[in-house]
């Protein structure tokens, strides 16, 4: 079973360079990727099979060649299509490296209007589309280069970044970005972060859903529609979710009774805690430890 990471604290890169790239596959019939948030923007390139993944409430199938740009704080998450295994790149980078400190012309009138476009939709890369194939080929360099390490790498993949922004900026075209008009967008969002958050920080608790939905100040009905549209799971379905993934390190790290983690991690029943570990571990929590130890 996966460890579920929502707001992921990993660091990618170092703090004078924060760039990382990843090559990960997967299975057929697999989670790809759990549903979490960062602040970075995120550049997904699927290099074999098929993927479908899901930006908020947008649901995106990519097929081998394609690629999806995701803003920060976007909520994502992905598994592979039905039958098919799914192999991908993703490059994870701040924004800061690309934009620098300076607020200087070129941010002002290329880089900023770019990355709020973003920030409003995020963009499909398809191979079909030639300056979508472009930064696609792009991506792939900068991964190699990455990897490679050579003298002036850091220099090499900069000079990349921005051409990967000079061809979004010209592709979508100026007025476009320019003019994008400044929404008030829904607070919804971050409600349901605030939500999830709260039921990270309190899931060892008796928690219902009067309390889960006043935690992102939301109507409880339409707290239970907005969250299954994000999530892609029902509010307990997620809460029982993080907790069998909670108790996973209790059981293999501490000699606690079983009937003591399930009560750490917030189950009333051992007898519920039990079911559902099974049912999401294809294992009894016995058996789970018997076999990591």
């Amino acid at each position: 079973m996966r460890s579920l990471t929502t707001l992921e604290e990993r660091r990618h890169g170092d703090t004078l360079f924060p760039l990382a790239t990843y090559s990960l596959n997967y299975p057929k019939d697999s989670i790809v990727l759990d549903l979490h948030w960062h602040s970075e923007l995120e550049f997904l390139i699927v290099t074999k099979g098929c993927g479908i993944f899901y930006l908020d409430e947008n649901e995106i199938e990519l097929e081998e060649g394609d690629g999806v740009i995701i803003n920060g704080g976007t909520l994502h998450r992905a598994k592979t299509k039905s039958g098919r295994s799914c192999s991908f790149i993703a490059v994870v980078v701040n924004p800061n490296l690309i934009s620098g400190a300076n607020n200087d012309r070129i941010n002002i009138l290329y880089i900023d209007p770019v990355l709020n476009y973003l920030a409003q939709q995020g963009k499909i890369l398809k191979s079909s589309n030639e300056d979508d194939l472009y930064i696609i080929n792009i991506l792939k360099e900068i991964d190699l280069i990455a990897k490679k390490k050579s003298s002036l790498y850091e220099l090499e993949i900069k000079i990349e970044l921005l051409k990967i922004f000079s061809i979004l900026f010209k592709s979508l075209g100026k007025e476009i970005i320019s003019n994008i008009p400044i929404e008030k967008k829904s607070n919804k969002k971050q409600n349901i972060k605030d939500a999830l958050l709260f039921m990270h920080k309190n899931y060892e608790k008796s928690l219902s859903l009067r309390d889960i939905s006043s935690a992102a100040g939301m109507s409880e009905a339409y707290f239970c529609r907005t969250f299954k549209a994000l999530v892609g799971k029902t509010v307990f379905e997620y809460l029982n979710f993080y907790r069998i993934n909670t108790s996973l390190s209790l059981l293999k790290d501490s000699d606690k009774p079983i009937s003591i983690v399930s009560e750490e991690v917030g189950f009333e029943n051992i007898s519920y805690f039990i079911k559902i570990f099974k049912k999401m571990t294809g294992v009894t929590p016995k058996v789970y430890r018997t076999k990591n130890n």
